[in-house]
């Protein structure tokens, strides 16, 4: 009796085996969404924790399994010390999952840079491309910068200055032992490189963002911008769409994708939504998630369950708008150097841009802050628009710097002093009507008085002893030259009364057709023309408007993302100032809150 109860625990024991249900059950992949892509990043400590054996595996796939992830990237350190068996094992089970993978490579970090002239760091970056070959059809490299000050660094660089040096050395370097390496060992991999959102120190750490594109076979776009407020970056969410939309410039061919973080976001899960909605609305191939470690902590929980809730609206949002982006052109030449992502502020108080890197001629106006200086014609450009009539927007801190040129005729209308002046009242002019407008908190501005006549201020700072100026209108051969004072702290200028954004905001109506009225803290984008996009990323709910100065039908209106209620009026009593109709477009958003206007 006993015999035949042993065998049938033997014969029960291995139906259970041979089907399976004592072996890690790897879920079943969900098909890709329709209209974006996403990939994730596994650093090597995720690797080894998340993904070495079997069941580790399993339950990260299954925990992933929402995103339904089109590509990984598995990183192996520069030391070797992830093996190749590995990653060649771990490559065979995703792709037995049709999830493409690609290696990846981070020399350096936040506390080491990279010298290139150290022979040791040479032969393991050699060793690692070859390897990666190996493997891989395709490698990203991340980290490639270098702020290396050493003896053989400074000897070699000569009369070159750092940025010049670094760029030169970086091109060079990874051409020979990266590129030429990797293509050595396997004639079909495909080469890619990660640049930083820190766009600002591109060319002092060895990017030159153009040279390098040409070189490499991909190009993914860093755009974290985390929690802007308290992340040591500091870098608006704007930016990240701005970013992406310049840089893919270069070469839209080569745009592999863009990629996000919640590095310090605890409890920012707005903030990290913001993030994927800009690569969403700047149109990304692809949006890498660094990293897989991150986004399974306990301490990140709520933001990947926020992101998940959010992913088939994302999906359809990324199939609603397929036509072209549209904005106001900002000339940022690669390579250059301005005020601190000033961008990203402008785009907070809903002026939609489009970055260009050649000069803009045929818009009706442009932007043109100090990165613009990376032309050296800049000024004779400047004047031409004038003269065909086309006007220009400049911060001051470029007109200063335009002292040497015909600007400084310009320069002789304004007193620019020392120091700071800080106050509630702001005067604002528009259609020669003035009226004074009250800030909730005071903002400070850098000191600059104009001369009493002409009138050039159209928005003032009032105090008891003066009109400060904060945007200016000067009327210059057959164009107009505004001027913008920003305030001492970037991100104040989203306090100023909406009444003086509304001015601001007024200036680009003429080469984009709608203007928005509301609050701060507001992002607008078009896409082809008759998409609006409002998003809310204020902690509070808003009320605003798009508006039109014309007659438009008042039906036809729909907002396509939630089905949001839209509140249409047009005014024919305008017709008095502008010789036309307007129509105004009005909506409600709670915080955090988008929405997307379709016109008829």
């Amino acid at each position: 009796m006993n015999t035949h109860k042993n065998i049938f625990i033997v014969l029960l024991l291995f139906l259970v085996i041979s089907n399976g249900y004592l072996r890690p059950q790897i879920p079943e992949k969900k098909p890709t969404w329709a209209n974006i892509k996403f990939a994730l990043y596994f650093g090597p400590r995720e690797i080894e924790n998340l993904l070495s054996d079997s069941i580790t595996f399993s339950n990260t796939m299954q925990y992933f399994n929402p995103v339904r992830l089109s590509k990984v990237y598995l990183e192996m350190p520069i030391d070797g010390s992830i093996s190749a068996e590995l990653l060649q094992k771990l490559r065979n089970r995703f792709v037995q999952l049709n999830i493409k993978v690609a290696g990846a490579l981070k020399p350096a970090s936040k506390e080491k840079s990279i010298c290139y002239n150290n022979s040791e760091f040479i032969n393991r970056l050699e060793k690692s491309a070859k390897t990666l070959a190996s493997i891989f059809d395709e490698i990203l490299f991340d980290g490639l910068y270098t702020n290396c000050n050493c003896e053989k660094c400074i000897a070699g660089r000569g009369k070159l200055n750092l940025m010049d040096y670094r760029s030169k050395l970086l091109l060079e370097k990874s051409k020979k032992h990266i590129i030429d390496v990797a293509r050595m060992e396997n004639t079909k991999v495909k080469v890619i490189i990660k640049y930083p959102n820190w766009y600002e120190a591109h060319r002092l750490s060895g990017y030159d963002v153009t040279k390098l594109a040409s070189q490499f076979d991909g190009v993914i776009f860093g755009i974290e911008t985390r929690a802007s407020t308290t992340d040591i970056q500091h870098v608006p969410v704007y930016s990240g769409y701005v970013l992406q939309r310049w840089w893919s410039g270069i070469n839209k061919e080569k745009w592999i994708g863009v990629s996000i973080d919640n590095e310090d976001m605890k409890g920012k899960k707005n903030e990290y939504l913001a993030q994927v909605l800009q690569a969403i609305l700047g149109q990304s191939p692809e949006i890498l998630l660094c990293s897989a470690g991150s986004l399974i902590s306990s301490s990140y929980s709520d933001i990947y369950r926020a992101f998940c809730d959010l992913l088939s609206d994302l999906d359809r949002i990324a199939g609603i708008i397929k036509e072209t982006p549209r904005g106001v052109p900002i000339y940022v030449p690669y390579g250059s150097e301005g005020e601190y992502n000033i961008f990203g502020y402008f785009g907070l108080i809903g002026i939609p841009l489009q970055p260009v890197a050649e000069f803009p001629n045929s818009s009706k106006i442009a932007i043109f802050t100090r990165n613009s200086l990376k032309d050296p014609n800049l000024a004779s450009k400047l004047l031409n628009r004038l003269r065909e009539g086309k006007d220009v927007f400049l911060t001051l801190e470029l007109l200063l710097r335009l002292q040497n040129s015909e600007f400084a005729n310009v320069l002789s209308q304004i007193e620019y002093g020392n120091g700071t002046v800080v106050g509630t009242d702001f005067r604002v002019k528009k259609d020669d009507v003035r009226q004074v407008v009250k800030a909730e908190k005071p903002i400070s501005f850098p000191i600059v008085k104009t001369v009493n006549y002409p009138d050039i201020r159209l928005v003032s700072l009032i105090r008891e002893d003066y009109d400060f100026a904060v945007l200016l209108q000067i009327p210059y051969l057959n164009g107009n030259i505004y001027v913008i004072n920003m305030p001492d702290n970037y991100y104040d200028i989203i306090r100023i009364p909406s009444q003086v954004l509304n001015v601001i905001r007024y200036l680009f109506y003429k080469d984009l057709d709608v203007y928005l009225a509301g609050s701060g803290g507001v992002c607008l984008y078009l896409v082809g023309n008759k998409q609006y996009i409002i998003y809310n990323l204020n902690s509070f709910w808003v009320s605003l408007s798009l508006k039109f100065e014309k007659a438009l039908p008042t039906i036809g209106w729909s907002e396509l993302f939630k089905r949001k209620r839209l509140e249409l009026s047009v005014d024919a009593s305008d017709e008095t100032k502008t010789g036309n109709a307007s129509t105004n477009v009005y909506v409600a958003l709670d915080p955090y809150d988008f929405a997307i206007i379709q016109a008829p």
